[in-house]
């Protein structure tokens, strides 16, 4: 008897909240929030206002099984927004986490640019460097050649007859091998002075790395 009479008020308080629930279930639909199983905020307000109205009208009508529902309904708000509340945290540390990668990234790609521009800009002074020294040693070498000139020249001309020519034979023996030898000494000052710039330059990326 006390269940008959506690199912009419009870079916009368369900279809009034399902009225009011229209409006509800409509815009979560229109927004894409369709699911019941959705954190979505206003339903959960709408799901803890019908608990707590339900409870209360429990109470007046000494309804268990309203009672029941409300305490169902109460319980799934808060485990609905529980799930919220760490898929918001979820979320927060996630963009954290892809904020620090980025600047990480950033600073990493920013230090590599710079350590690469010291490295040209070390490899340019070198091989400027290295050029002035091939021009001063090839107007040294040039110098050189001009005074063997000059000072064969007045040799030859106080040599005569056959003296005079093995004289210019071996002078000319002389300035080859002495020619010769100003190559080969330029070609490996030249050698070592650019291995020695292609030590420093790979020294300097491994120290800006």
């Amino acid at each position: 008897m006390a269940n008959t009479i506690t199912a009419a008020p009870r079916a009368a308080i369900d279809t009034y909240w399902n009225i009011l629930r229209l409006p509800v279930a409509l815009a979560g639909r229109v927004t894409g929030h369709a699911g019941d199983d959705d954190p979505w905020a206003p339903r959960l307000a709408f799901d803890s206002l019908e608990a707590s109205a339900k409870s209360f009208a429990a109470g007046l009508l000494g309804d268990d099984a309203l009672r029941d529902e409300a305490e169902r309904l109460r319980a799934r708000v808060s485990l609905l927004r529980h799930a919220a509340e760490l898929d918001t945290k979820a979320r927060r540390k996630e963009a954290e986490a892809d904020d620090q990668l980025a600047r990480r990234r950033r600073d990493a790609r920013e230090t590599s640019e710079a350590a690469d521009e010291r490295a040209q800009e070390a490899a340019q002074r070198l091989e400027k460097e290295e050029e002035q020294r091939k021009q001063q040693a090839r107007s040294t070498a040039a110098s050189r050649k001009r005074t063997a000139r000059q000072a064969a020249a007045r040799r030859e001309d106080a040599i005569d007859g056959t003296a005079r020519e093995a004289e210019l034979r071996r002078l000319r023996e002389e300035r080859e091998a002495l020619e010769e030898k100003q190559r080969a000494a330029t070609a490996k000052g030249e050698a070592l002075r650019l291995d020695e710039a292609a030590k420093t330059v790979r020294r300097r990326r491994r120290a800006a790395s």
